[in-house]
């Protein structure tokens, strides 16, 4: 049966991005595998020719992304999870951030890959519940 391009992205999955030492040292976050396209990479390479590229490929790669997360404004109330949200927080945390949300949405390498004789198209990939990809 086809699919629409919204079934693919519509999966979310929610990482702990360590903040510190103690329990309560978590951040939640939770996102969108499947907003992770191609489209993004490529509009991330056409800012490669800007000193500031680093500085403003994240922002650009996390806003489609994310769904929420459990971070609080001084006054209590949520901070958003949009680019103005992501440029207001700590480097080294949105650095943590990026780094886990895309090890988080990478093909599990210790899954046994396709035997020649599957029916299984070589390459596919399945995405699990959790958010991570596994090969058939």
């Amino acid at each position: 049966m086809p699919l629409k391009v919204s079934q693919l992205t519509k999966e979310t999955n929610t990482v702990e991005v360590r903040v510190g030492d103690g329990p309560e040292d978590v951040v939640n976050v939770t996102y969108r595998p499947g907003a992770l396209t191609l489209q993004m990479a490529e509009d991330a390479s056409d800012l490669m020719n800007d000193p500031m590229a680093g500085f403003k490929i994240i922002p650009l790669m996390l806003e489609p992304v994310l769904v929420g997360w459990d971070i609080l404004n001084e006054d209590g109330t949520p901070l958003p999870c949009d680019a103005a949200g992501i440029r207001i927080l700590p480097l080294e945390f949105v650095g943590a951030l990026f780094n886990r949300i895309q090890d988080a949405s990478q093909p599990d390498p210790t899954t046994p890959q396709p035997s020649e004789d599957s029916s299984q198209r070589e390459g596919s990939l399945v995405m699990s519940p959790t958010g991570s990809n596994a090969s058939e």
